[in-house]
């Protein structure tokens, strides 16, 4: 089971602060991307995936669980837009199988969008094959307390371990 971690940041983090993730991530195979959807405040809107490569480059979109299973043509333009079931947000401090891949022959970019009216956020795809160990995370501080920084980490392999050391 590959599954994505979703840890709300501590109250007072100073704006832009650093969080070090330590998370011991094995390798993946090139032309893969990696993605999950941390909640964006209420749930609705909409969440899509933006793909860009070469003109007619073909691949899937498939969810952890098995559950969706999408096929993409960039066609002429090189550019395409998924539509992602907004079911799949990540909840509060939890382990869960809810973290996207999107595979392809051809080499492939993105990025997601969780649109609402008001607030979007946005995430690059990870490329699998440049996955690292270490990463820094920068947040905001506390906005509001209804509304934390997040951070999520996803597995590209059964038995990953992840660990999360604030700073201080």
């Amino acid at each position: 089971m590959k599954v994505p971690f979703r840890f709300p940041a501590r109250r007072g983090v100073a704006i832009a602060a650093a969080v070090c993730a330590s998370a011991v991530l094995t390798h993946a195979h090139a032309n893969e991307l990696y993605f999950q959807m941390n909640p964006n405040y209420n749930g609705l809107g909409q969440r899509q995936a933006f793909l860009f490569g070469a003109a007619n480059t073909t691949g899937t979109l498939t969810s952890t669980d098995g559950s969706v299973n999408q096929t993409f043509d960039l066609g002429s333009t090189g550019f395409s837009v998924l539509t992602v079931p907004n079911n799949y947000e990540l909840a509060n401090a939890t382990i869960q199988n809810n973290g996207f891949k999107i595979q392809s022959a051809g080499n492939v970019g993105g990025y997601f969008l969780s649109r609402q009216p008001f607030t979007t956020d946005m995430t690059y795809l990870i490329d699998g094959a440049k996955l690292g160990s270490q990463y820094v995370v920068a947040a905001y501080n506390q906005i509001e307390s209804s509304y934390p920084s997040q951070v999520s980490a996803q597995a590209t392999q059964d038995g990953t371990t992840v660990t999360f050391t604030p700073p201080g």
